[in-house]
């Protein structure tokens, strides 16, 4: 199916694909859009986008062992890290030069605190839709 949606593409060809996939999106489509509550916003070509929103940010992901217990999650809080307190997953926004990522994780990879998993990645459109459903939420 994608080399089909690509080769539309390629030859000209609009293609519109309707789907909940961001890294599909990311990887098919030269403009995304998110419509919400009707309104189609933002939208653009996804590496605008995402610098333009994210600025040069880099996300932290963070994989937990098991659910962390309340003095554990204030932690996360006070480190600004965002997630459900029943999921396992932490992440945030950050940042840093190479030196302060490996300080961080030095912290993070203290046993108390129950991390199974540090990931530093650059934003995607999956975190753009996380974002955009926070700003929501917050409203």
């Amino acid at each position: 199916m994608h080399q089909v949606i690509k080769g539309l593409r390629d030859s000209g060809m609009a293609v519109l694909l309707a789907t909940h996939d961001m890294d599909q999106a990311q990887t098919l489509c030269s403009r995304v859009g998110f419509l919400r509550d009707g309104i189609l916003s933002p939208e653009g070509n996804p590496t605008h986008l995402l610098n333009a929103i994210f600025g040069g940010q880099e996300e932290i992901l963070l994989k937990l062992r098991g659910k962390a217990p309340p003095h554990i999650s204030r932690i996360f809080t006070r480190l600004r890290f965002i997630g459900d307190d029943d999921s396992l997953e932490r992440r945030r926004l950050i940042r840093l030069t190479p030196t302060e990522q490996s300080q961080l994780v030095r912290i993070l990879q203290d046993e108390r605190l129950g991390v199974r998993e540090v990931r530093i990645r650059k934003p995607g459109l999956e975190s753009l839709f996380l974002l955009l459903n926070e700003a929501e939420d917050s409203q």
